[in-house]
């Protein structure tokens, strides 16, 4: 049998912060049975489900966005 490793999950966080961090930004891929696509998330304290960059987040953040989008499988398996 064939296998495989897939990257599902990496964070953009500032050196030497937590993962646990509020500024720590997760990229992951999801599938509910419909295709897979990225949840951006991170860890705060409001429970708002709103993401907070700053601007010189955005590139970082940005650019793991795009690589991650590139490890989703287009068709539905």
């Amino acid at each position: 049998m064939d296998y495989e490793v897939r990257i599902m999950k990496t964070i953009v966080l500032p050196v030497r912060e937590s993962i646990f961090s509020e500024q720590a930004t997760s990229i992951e891929i999801i599938d509910e049975g419909g295709g897979e696509f990225l949840k951006v998330s991170q860890q705060n304290g409001c429970g708002k489900g709103e993401i907070v960059l700053e601007p010189n987040d955005w590139p970082d953040v940005r650019e793991e966005i795009n690589r991650m989008m590139s490890f989703c499988r287009k068709d539905a398996q």
